[in-house]
């Protein structure tokens, strides 16, 4: 493997961050037509924000935040009614295409703070699948050095572009390295390894805040609510709008919704062995963001592939796939895998994501019979 060059790569969508709303979700619970969105109460808000925002220590000096609190309740409201105009399948196809500043830092503020809401799903979550990848088994044995530089080392065979906002996956995997890898206080070991894994996560449209300089157990309060489709809208509105107001510099300096605000080539995917797709829609904007073609998987072994899961019944995946491969159909192992199990299930049945490398035989090499139409046009060619 050379430096443009990683074992395994993994891209995340919505549909893969436990705990958190899908972008459409998001859409609804600013601009949805139901009179406990954003958009159904704020009329009816008498809201006190706070008199001065809070001071906060950030590079970007290019911020304007918005003193006037009616101000910035007016322009909340605008945007509300703007994104429900708008018939935007998702908050990602709307949000990108605001050119006013202020607009700009008002859906910035406001996605951040309802994020902020939302609670990790840390028990049920798929990300303990990811452990082996960054720990081997025997890691509790080793001294701290030992553990860092084995974590240094595994780290470098894999990479990962997530398309969402939230910080689940940093937190996931800095509990585990706090409390079960260097759990007797080495602040040294334990730091530098956080920082080495959160460089292998890359966030293509930035994060609610800077997982390097974040304390975690505030991003995640006692008051935050877990997802739940069945009281999905019950969020509070009204901490929301004061959490959006609050923090208007943090979250406009660590999202990321305008192009030229973005790290420029550091969220491209890059040449591997295994791609995941995970919980991705297959937006044909998000997928040229990333530059997601068949040349980046599969090399350097004839056990490579792409493997795709947790995608509902869109067929844009196939399409997308389908459209790629016929340069590539005289090699099996290039023929993406489709599984319609959960992520967790698909990655250690379907995909055998903690075997492969060292047990390559226990991975299936044959198209998945749930998805027929896959199958179909594969044999049309």
């Amino acid at each position: 493997m050379t430096n443009n060059q990683v074992l395994r790569q993994i891209v995340l969508g919505a549909g893969a961050s436990a705990g958190y709303p899908l972008g459409n979700d998001l859409l609804k619970l600013i601009a949805g037509d139901n009179q406990n969105s954003l958009l159904g109460k704020i009329t009816n808000y008498n809201l006190q924000l706070p008199q001065s925002l809070k001071p906060i220590d950030t590079k970007n000096s290019k911020i304007e935040c918005i003193k006037d609190a009616s101000y910035f309740i007016e322009k909340i409201k605008n945007f509300a009614e703007n994104l429900n105009k708008s018939c935007a399948t998702s908050i990602d196809f709307y949000t990108t295409r605001i050119a006013d500043q202020k607009m700009q830092i008002v859906a910035k503020s406001l996605i951040g703070a309802i994020l902020n809401q939302f609670k990790t799903d840390l028990e049920s979550s798929w990300y303990g699948n990811l452990l082996p990848l960054y720990f081997p088994e025997d890691i509790i044995s080793k001294t701290a050095n030992e553990k860092l530089q084995r974590i240094i080392e595994l780290s470098k065979n894999i990479r990962i572009v997530t398309f969402n906002y939230d910080l689940s996956l940093e937190k996931f995997l800095f509990e585990f390295l706090k409390n079960n890898v260097f759990f007797h206080g080495e602040a040294i070991e334990l730091n530098t390894a956080k920082e080495t894994i959160f460089r292998t996560i890359n966030h293509v449209y930035g994060s609610i805040d800077d997982p390097f300089n974040c304390d975690f157990d505030l991003i995640e309060d006692a008051n935050c609510i877990k997802f739940d489709e069945n009281n999905f809208y019950a969020i509070d509105n009204g901490k929301v709008l004061i959490d959006a107001y609050s923090n208007q510099e943090k979250y406009a300096t660590n999202i990321n919704l305008i192009e030229n605000e973005r790290g420029g080539g550091n969220c491209k995917l890059i040449e591997c062995s295994y791609l995941y797709v995970l919980g991705f829609g297959f937006d044909p904007i998000n997928i040229k963001r990333i530059g997601m073609h068949p040349e980046k998987w599969g090399i350097d072994s004839n056990e490579g592939g792409c493997y795709v899961t947790n995608f509902g019944d869109n067929k844009k995946v196939e399409r997308f796939l389908l459209n790629n491969l016929t340069k590539r159909l005289d090699q099996e192992y290039y023929i993406p895998i489709i599984s319609k199990n959960t992520i967790s299930e698909a990655l250690k049945s379907d995909f055998s994501l903690m075997e492969i490398g060292e047990y390559p035989e226990y991975i299936s090499r044959t198209v998945n019979e749930a998805s027929p139409y896959f199958f179909l046009k594969k044999n049309q060619f």
